[in-house]
């Protein structure tokens, strides 16, 4: 493992990745849980409860940044496009996207949808800081 191959946006969205990742089994939505003796009824929801796909691309995205992450710094040779730092910094502002407007549009928003949206936030600024480091080095 060599960490003189990983910039600091390799790592900002290794973190970013982490964080989006552990933001999905947090609550995404913070609400009130009625108990009536034996049974009760939560409005809390991690990101798996509340979502029916986005959850799955998310969690995508979070991998993905591991990954490249763990690449560069193994200095594995993978044969992939020049251009996927950038291609991981889009993904992530589209991530940014939902989580945000998914916080924005929830007057319960649990910490879960913060984090992810922090998450998201740091891979995509992880991704475009990766691609222009490579272009900086590729010259």
């Amino acid at each position: 493992m060599d960490s003189s191959r990983l910039s600091q946006g390799y790592l900002i969205a290794g973190i970013g990745g982490v964080v989006l990742l552990i933001s999905l089994f947090l609550n995404w939505i913070s609400g009130l849980t009625i108990t009536v003796g034996a049974a009760s009824l939560s409005t809390s929801g991690n990101a798996w409860d509340v979502f029916s796909g986005m959850d799955i691309l998310m969690a995508l995205v979070g991998l993905a940044a591991i990954v490249l992450t763990g690449a560069v710094t193994m200095g594995a040779t993978i044969r992939t496009p020049a251009n996927v730092p950038l291609i991981l910094g889009l993904v992530g502002v589209g991530t940014i996207g939902w989580a945000l407007g998914w916080d924005l549009e929830n007057a319960n928003a649990g910490i879960g949808g913060w984090l992810g949206l922090a998450g998201a936030v740091a891979i995509a600024y992880g991704g475009f800081a990766a691609a222009r480091d490579y272009e900086l080095v590729r010259g």
